[in-house]
This record gives C-alpha cells, sequence and structure tokens, in this order.
C-alpha cells in the first residue's frame, strides 16, 4: 500500500502514458473554434492593508510622475515590533494608472524601526528614513537605487554621534543627484542635518549642519535640497514661538549658511506656535515653506487654519514672495502640513485637518493646488477623497508632478479604513477637471492566492484568497463577495471571521447557490485538532449582498487532525458536501472521506460520511465533491490506483432508502477508459443536469506530456434510485494543448456549456494560462472558444478557478501581481457572447464564385434573455441574393435543387424569408440578420426557441456565376439557446 501524504501541487502533474481519445457518435465533422468571449471587468480585493500600518503617511513622486514612493512606516510583525515596507509604484506616464513595481523592505533592519517614516525619490534612487517617535532606536536611513527596472539596497547610514537611544535619526530626508540630507531632530536644541554624496562607488558623509549654541528649536524638522542648496527647518513651537527656515548652500565640499527666512510682518505676520518650516519643498529659486498651526491670536475663527509661504532668491538673498491661503479658511484644517513643487510655480498643499460640513468629517482632509508664474499664487483646485470620511486626514502627505498641462496629485491619508489601514490617493487635474484615478492601498497581502477558487450564482460571485495574511500572521485566509451590475462586478463585502487564525487558509474553497455562501477553512483547527478543518456557511440577508449572518460553522462528527475537511466544496440548495482527503481509516493514513451536510430549518446537520469501499491509504478520496442534488453526491480520489498509480477516480454516492430510514451507499465508481498512472482523474468534479466532469490534469494526450484532459459522463434515471447507468461519452482535450498545461485542474459546467481551466498554458507568456469552452450541440461536445486574458501576464494561472453562471466565466488567476501585491492575485470575468461569433461550425462548403468558401457565424448573443442574436454569412458573390435556414436538426443532402454545395439542415426546415429577410450580398459578399428567438420559422409556423435547445442555421445564396449550378451553401452553424 502507498502511504501519500502529499497534495495537489500548483504546478502540472505527471503522467506515464497516452490516453485514447474516445470518439462521440454523430460528431459534427470540421468543427471549428470561434472565439469571442470578452473580459468585462477584473475582480480584485478591494479591502487590503495592515491595520495602524500608516500607509501613505509618507509619499514622493519623481520629477517625471511616473514613479511614486509611498511608506507604510508603523506596520507591526507578529512579534509586535514595527516592521515598515515602502511600496513602489510605476506608469508609463501620466494619466496612466499605477502599477506596483516593488516592495523595498531593509536588508539589515534594527528591531522597531519605523522603516518608510520619511521617504523621497530623484531618478533612480530612492531614500528612506526610520526615524519615528520612540525612545529605543536611535533610527536610520537607507538607500536603494533602480537598475534595469529593480531596486536594491545600497547603503544603510546609522546616526553617526555616540549619543545611545533618544535619537530621531531620519525624521525627515532629501535627495538630489547623489546628495543625500538625513535630520536627527531629538533631541530639542540638538538637533542635526547629516549629508551624504558619493564621489566614488561608496557613500561617505560629507558634512554635519548643526543649529547655532543656545538654540532650542528643532532644527530638522523639514528638509529640502536641490542642487548645491538645503533648507532646513526650525520649530518652536513647544516654545510657544514662531519657526524659521535656514537655507545652506554648497560650495565645493563645504555647507555654509546663505539666509534665513520667516514670514514678513508686514503684511503677513507670523503668530506663535505656527509651525513655520515644518514642510519644506525647494525648486530653483523657489523655496515653499508650510505653517501648518498659523492662526490669528485669540480669533477662534482661525485657530489652527495653517499657512504656506513662498520665497524667491534673487543672488543669494531669499525673499518673501506671497502667502498662500485656501479659498476658504477652515479652522484646524492645518493647510500647510505637507507642501510640494512642481518645478518653480506649481504647488501641491496638504490640509490633513480639513473637514467637511458635517460633523461626522472632522479631519476628513483635503489637498489644494496653486499655480503662480508672477503676481499672487492662485488655488486652482481643492481635492478631496470620493469615500473619505472623518480622521482619515487625507494630505497627511503630498507629492505632486507636471507635464505640459496635466497635473498628478498623490494624496496620503494614513488613518484610512476600517483598521486605520492607510491610503494614498492619485488625483489627476487638467485644467478646471479634476479626475480620482486610484486608491492605492498597501500591498500587504502577497501571495494571497486571491482567484484560486471562485464560485458563481446569477449575478451573486465570491472569490477565496486562502493564503491571505496580515500583521498577526500568514494564512489566515479570506473571502471577497462582488455582485453584478450591468457588466461590471463590484465589491461588495470582504468575509473574514474574527475565529481565524493563522494556517486556517479560510477561503480556500467558495461556493454559492442562492442566497447561501460557504467557505472552507481546511488549516482550521477544530476543537484544538491540529489541521482538521472547518467549513462557514453564511446567508445573504439583502439582495445587495452587504450583509451576512454565520448560519453555521460545520466540522465532521468524527473530526481528527490532519483532515483538512474543507479541501474541496460544493453547496447546492439544501445540501453541502465537503472533502476531508487527509482523514485516516485505521491504518489507511490519507485514505480519505467525504461529507454531506443538510439543512432543515435554520440548522445544518451532518446527513452522512461517506468512503470508498475500496479505499486505500494514500488515495486522498474527497479531494473533489460535486453535488448532483439532495440525493447524490460525487466524489474523487485523486490517487486512487484505478488504472495504475494515482491515476485517479471518482465515486457516485446515492441517498437510497432503507427499511426504518435511509443510507448513502456508493453507486457506482468512475474509471474513464484510456486511465494510465498519475493522471490523477478526479482532481476536478463538475455536474449539470445529468452530466458530470471528471478533471485530469496530469493525462497526457498523443505526445503532449502533462496535457491534460476532461471526461464527461452522462447518467441516466432520477438519482437515487436503481437501474441508474453512467455512460462515458467523450474525453475533451484542448485543441491546441501542449504539455504541462494541467488542463482540467479546474472544470466548470451551466447547462450546455463546460469550461476547463488550463492554467499552467504558456498561452500568452510562461503560466499566462487559459480556460476552454465547450458547447454540446446535437449530443456532442465540441471546443468553440479559447479564453485568455485582455492583458495576459507572466505566472497569472488564469483558470486556476473556474465558475460559469448563464454566459458569464469567471476565470481566477492567483498569480497575478496587482496593486495588493506580489501574486496577489485576480478573478477575471468575460462575457462568453459579446463581442465576437460563437456556435459551433460544422459541413464544408463548396467553392463559389467569388473563388472561396462561404462562412456564417453567430453574433450577439444566445441568452433568451437577451434576445440579441445575430447570424451573419461572408464569403459568397457580391450583388447577389439570399436568405437564412434554421431548423432544430442537423443534416446533409448533398447539392439540392442545383445548389453547389451541401444542406447541412434536417428535420423540419425554417425559412428567414419574410418581409425584410431576403437579403442583398453588397460589393462585400456578406449580409446578416437579427433572428428574433420568440419567433423561429418553421414549417408549420413560427415557433419560441427554449433554454437548452440547439438550433442550427445556414444560408442559402443565389450564385450563377458557376457553370452548371444556380446557387450555393455556407457552411452550417450550431447555436445553442441559454
Amino acid at each position: 500500500m502507498k502511504q501519500h501524504t502529499r497534495s495537489l501541487p500548483r504546478g502540472p502533474l505527471g503522467g506515464l502514458t497516452a490516453c485514447a481519445v474516445l470518439l462521440a457518435h454523430g460528431a459534427l465533422a470540421n468543427a471549428s473554434i470561434q472565439t469571442s468571449a470578452v473580459e468585462v471587468d477584473a475582480l480584485v480585493p478591494t479591502v487590503a492593508g495592515t491595520p495602524l500600518a500608516r500607509f501613505g503617511g509618507s509619499s514622493d513622486l519623481s520629477a517625471d510622475g511616473r514613479t511614486l514612493v509611498v511608506g507604510a512606516s508603523a506596520r507591526v510583525a507578529p512579534n509586535g515590533d514595527r516592521d515598515g515596507r515602502v511600496h513602489v509604484f510605476t506608469r508609463a506616464a501620466i494619466g496612466d494608472p499605477w502599477e506596483l513595481q516593488q516592495t523595498l523592505i531593509p536588508s539589515s533592519a534594527t528591531t522597531g524601526e519605523w522603516f518608510g517614516y520619511s521617504v523621497a525619490i530623484d531618478g533612480d534612487l530612492i531614500l528612506v528614513g526610520s526615524g519615528g517617535s520612540t525612545t529605543f532606536d536611535d533610527g536610520a536611513a537607507y538607500v536603494f537605487r533602480r537598475t534595469n527596472g529593480a531596486w536594491a539596497q545600497e547603503a544603510r547610514f546609522l546616526e553617526p554621534s555616540s549619543a545611545p537611544f533618544g535619537g530621531d535619526f531620519g525624521r525627515a530626508v532629501a535627495i538630489s543627484g547623489e546628495t543625500l540630507a538625513v535630520s536627527d531632530t531629538a533631541p530639542a536644541g540638538a538637533g542635526r542635518v547629516f549629508i551624504y554624496t558619493r564621489p566614488g562607488n561608496h557613500w561617505a558623509r560629507q558634512a554635519t549642519l548643526v543649529q547655532p549654541a543656545g538654540d532650542t528649536g528643532i532644527f530638522g524638522n523639514g528638509l529640502a535640497l536641490d542642487g548645491p542648496r538645503l533648507a532646513v527647518g526650525v520649530s518652536r513651537s513647544f516654545m510657544a514661538q514662531g519657526g524659521e527656515v535656514r537655507i545652506f548652500l554648497r560650495t565645493g565640499s563645504t555647507w555654509t549658511l546663505e539666509d534665513t527666512v520667516r514670514p514678513d510682518s508686514v503684511p503677513y505676520g507670523q503668530y506663535p506656535n505656527d509651525e513655520f518650516g515644518r514642510s519644506l519643498d525647494l525648486r530653483g529659486a523657489t523655496l515653499l515653506a508650510g505653517a501648518p498651526g498659523d492662526q490669528v491670536a485669540g480669533n477662534a475663527a482661525t485657530t489652527g487654519r495653517g499657512a504656506a509661504f513662498v520665497f524667491r532668491r534673487s543672488g543669494s538673498v531669499w525673499s518673501q514672495y506671497s502667502r498662500i491661503d485656501p479659498i476658504a479658511v477652515v479652522p484646524h484644517s492645518k493647510f500647510g502640513g505637507t507642501v510640494a513643487l512642481a518645478g518653480e510655480f506649481i504647488a501641491a498643499i496638504g490640509a490633513p485637518g480639513n473637514q467637511a460640513s458635517a460633523s461626522n468629517e472632522v479631519s476628513k482632509g483635503a489637498a489644494f493646488l496653486f499655480e503662480g508664474q508672477s503676481g499672487p499664487w492662485l488655488q486652482r483646485q481643492r481635492v478631496v477623497a470620493s469615500d473619505g470620511e472623518g480622521d482619515d486626514y487625507l494630505g497627511w502627505s503630498i507629492a505632486v508632478a507636471a507635464s505640459g498641462t496635466a497635473r498628478t496629485v498623490a494624496a496620503g491619508s494614513f488613518n484610512w479604513g476600517p483598521l486605520s489601514e492607510g491610503a494614498l490617493y492619485s488625483f489627476e487635474v487638467s485644467g478646471a477637471t479634476v479626475s480620482e484615478r486610484q486608491r492605492l492601498l498597501e500591498p500587504s497581502k502577497r501571495l494571497s492566492d486571491f482567484g484560486t477558487n471562485v464560485a458563481i450564482d446569477g449575478d451573486m460571485a465570491i472569490v477565496g484568497a486562502q493564503n491571505e495574511g496580515d500583521s498577526t500572521g500568514d494564512d489566515l485566509g479570506a473571502a471577497y463577495v462582488f455582485q453584478r451590475n450591468v457588466s461590471d462586478w463590484e465589491f461588495v463585502t470582504r468575509i473574514a471571521p474574527s475565529s481565524r487564525a493563522p494556517g486556517d487558509r479560510f477561503g480556500s474553497r467558495v461556493a454559492v447557490s442562492g442566497s447561501f455562501f460557504a467557505i472552507s477553512a481546511p488549516g482550521a483547527d477544530h476543537a484544538g485538532a491540529a489541521d482538521s478543518g472547518e467549513v462557514y456557511l453564511y446567508e445573504r440577508l439583502n439582495t445587495s449582498a452587504s450583509s451576512f449572518a454565520l448560519r453555521a460553522r460545520l466540522a465532521p462528527n468524527d473530526y481528527a487532525a490532519g483532515d483538512g475537511f474543507g479541501q474541496s466544496l460544493a453547496l447546492r440548495g439544501a445540501t453541502l458536501a465537503a472533502g476531508s482527503p487527509g482523514a485516516d481509516d485505521g491504518s489507511l493514513q490519507n485514505s480519505g472521506a467525504a461529507y454531506v451536510f443538510a439543512q432543515s430549518g435554520v440548522t445544518w446537520t451532518q446527513a452522512a460520511k461517506v468512503r470508498a469501499t475500496d479505499r486505500a491509504a494514500g488515495d486522498r478520496f474527497g479531494s473533489a465533491v460535486a453535488v448532483v442534488g439532495p440525493t447524490r453526491v460525487i466524489v474523487g480520489a485523486i490517487y486512487a490506483d484505478a488504472a495504475g498509480m494515482d491515476s485517479g477516480a471518482a465515486y457516485v454516492f446515492d441517498r437510497i432508502p432503507i427499511v426504518g430510514g435511509v443510507a448513502w451507499t456508493q453507486r457506482t465508481k468512475l474509471t474513464p477508459s484510456g486511465l494510465a498512472s498519475q493522471d490523477w482523474c478526479g482532481a476536478s468534479v463538475a455536474t449539470s443536469g445529468t452530466t458530470v466532469v471528471l478533471g485530469a490534469p496530469g493525462d497526457d494526450v498523443g505526445a503532449q506530456f502533462n496535457a491534460g484532459s476532461a471526461y464527461v459522463y452522462q447518467f441516466s434515471g432520477p438519482p437515487g434510485t436503481l437501474g441508474n447507468t453512467f455512460t462515458l461519452v467523450q474525453q475533451l482535450t484542448d485543441p491546441n494543448g501542449a504539455a504541462n498545461s494541467a488542463f482540467g485542474q479546474a472544470i466548470a459546467i451551466d447547462g450546455t456549456v463546460i469550461a476547463c481551466g488550463s492554467p499552467v498554458a504558456n498561452a500568452a507568456g510562461v503560466r499566462s494560462g487559459k480556460v476552454v469552452i465547450y458547447e454540446r450541440a446535437s449530443g456532442v461536445w465540441s471546443p468553440t472558444q479559447t479564453v485568455v486574458a485582455s492583458a495576459p501576464e507572466a505566472n497569472d494561472e488564469l483558470g486556476r478557478g473556474v465558475a460559469l453562471s448563464g454566459g458569464t466565466l469567471i476565470g481566477g488567476a492567483p498569480g497575478r501581481t496587482t496593486l495588493a501585491g506580489d501574486a496577489s492575485g485576480v478573478a477575471l470575468a468575460f462575457d462568453l457572447w459579446l463581442g465576437g461569433a460563437f456556435g459551433v461550425n460544422y459541413c464544408t462548403a463548396a467553392t463559389n464564385s467569388s473563388g472561396g468558401a462561404a462562412q456564417i457565424a453567430a453574433i450577439g448573443s444566445p441568452l433568451l434573455a437577451a434576445n440579441n442574436l445575430r447570424v451573419r454569412a461572408t464569403g459568397m458573390p457580391s450583388a447577389s441574393v439570399g436568405y437564412f435556414l434554421v431548423s432544430r436538426a442537423s443534416g446533409l443532402v448533398s447539392m439540392p435543387g442545383g445548389a453547389r454545395g451541401d444542406l447541412c439542415l434536417g428535420g423540419e426546415i425554417g425559412r428567414f424569408s419574410g418581409p425584410g429577410q431576403v437579403l442583398a450580398t453588397g460589393a462585400n459578399g456578406s449580409f446578416e440578420l437579427a433572428v428574433d428567438l420568440l419567433a423561429m420559422p418553421q414549417p408549420a409556423g413560427a415557433i419560441t426557441a427554449h433554454s437548452g435547445e440547439v438550433w442550427h442555421f445556414q444560408a442559402w445564396f443565389r450564385d450563377l456565376g458557376v457553370v452548371g449550378f444556380n446557387s450555393g451553401f455556407t457552411r452550417g452553424l450550431a447555436v445553442t439557446v441559454h
């Protein structure tokens, strides 16, 4: 007996021999794929970030506006220490969306550093300070350099003095070319600014700037560096005095004081506690200084309003040019808390304390854009977050970039979110128009596996993120609910119960049926049994799906450590099935089990435990489950040795009446002919109606090693009754398959449509993945579409999870890197019918006088509810006439009535030859017709098409250009109505 302890890996599965390809009776000759699926939306985690991380507490933009740096200095590691991060986002041009490029993590941080407390960027250099307010760490500063698109730590600077603790090195940082400035503001009266340069291949301290003896101000509270000039802010608010800015000039390697500036007493004045110089920026001959505490003493209407001041240089003398105030002065706004320049005449100013009229929006925050070339600086825009709330503090950090007339304002909102996760908003400004382009959240949930498992029912979808972690640990997991609004999918809510613990992998499997959502956590320690697993069952309480109630937290009656209950999951109506592939049966380790739960009123109880009658150690029975109905479930056993080691199998169980009650009994074992070792049949199982599909992702197809396949069964007779038979009708393979694609690892079926995921196929890049769609016509399943992402990326693994409902495909791509982090994942929504051709072509069309063969395609939608089906014929002679034929059966009649080619319809054939339905081909040799699905022509009169029916179309056209013939036909087209 084998003693397997492994589970299905992410990669393709091994196979030893090729499987025989099954031929179905009545196959449509010369069937071809027509691709039409349109990617209509991307489902991504809307809630991200780490609680109390201060994401957006610091930020900076490169001068060209194409690189954005955002700090999250207050992240808390599992051991309780700060473990800040800095995230770098890039884009091709101003106005384009931001994409995460890299997360910077120091290679040699001291425990407890607030890495990312301050950030600055210039070209290919980033300087990061970690000078958070702590008495346990002196702080540090880090230099990162970008080479070939990748950032690497180049240097780390520590407080050069010998004073132990109490330092605040890295509180403010500035960068210009190969010159860096780092301040240490503590203790008061002994502040310093350290300047570093790189004369050769190593960074060295060039100078240390200190404040004059006896000055007790906070020297270095603000820094700005541009070329040979450095501006240093000095705050004295703790002394009830105003601040100042000292400007230093470098000559050679020597820095000397060039000027000291304060707000003019006339006409602007300076007030105690104004915090002048707390924020600074310097560009050429312009110095911008913020004074967030500015107010008129005794005037409550100005309390904490803030201000900003512009100074201009003439030679070595700096003079105040303008005072900047917002159009509407609001008390407590802290306007000038942050400032930034784009060139010498464009300024962005943050007002993190700004509030709206609503009392609950105190400190919502705002950002302002000012411009001034000659005369006063004028307010161009005030920007606020569309979803901002009180205490978000938008504008806590600020950055601005300009290109022509376009402006980008990046404003941090460090306290955003229910747990103060923090956010950064990117606004695009053009003239009087402001667009909130993006809200960036901290990409803290790396490798969350969002999209590994997806489910859909009508307009509701749920996506699992089993490996999502947070500051308390890894692999807690979560699930995200989305609702369709026309074609867009809108995020509704995130489900992450407080009972989760690291390693639970909540969201490993998800299922939805009606108003119920099932979410598994196979790594949960139920009642202390490690990795025994649990399933959470939620009910949607309103149509918007914004409110859920936990109805049950399920575990088997005989749970045990290592069972992994919930590694597979299925829900249909009042029946739920979940697999425990790690369950042991005595000495049969990992032989596996599956459990059936039934709803009675508001209670869900265990109805049965099912196991294979021929179970063996290592089979991992329960690796996949499907619910046919209340009396039948199907269970996959991926490592069963049905046709060689790990060939796999699936088992059918029925609830059958017995004396005194009912019993769940094994009906049959499904082992497709052609299975071989390591095919892993039963890795996925899907059912709809009387159809059962089994995935075998390790199957070899011809010479294509590990290409994968799927097996389709039809059963007869009602489930739970005697006399049922299961017939293997077809083996599905990817017509464009390749080795190591893992085709069939995920499968979904909805009526007459099957979706087979091929997640490691190199469809549009290494492991980009794809989904192949099959449709049933005349009893045969034919591939009709190959679905790939609209902008595929390497390692997307599209098709790792698949779900189908009413012409909508949800394909999980858990390897996609998004703004939520590296390999955080995405789920893509596709409309299978929108935007192109669909259906199955069959028959062969003869060459006509145009020199080619006439073709036919369907466009629009085969959905009855849409009633937007159009048929289009092409490749016919120009300046001719014709019409479409339709039937519910295919056929074959050679050259009827003097036509060149074959009539491919059979049974009762109707003609679209009424008013407006006899069509002219025109100069391009084509015509098309809108088909009314509610009035399909038949010899006895028009009838209504019904869901699940297959309708066959063909076009007849006049053609006198071929000697001996008077007309011709297109190919045939089979369209399944949904």
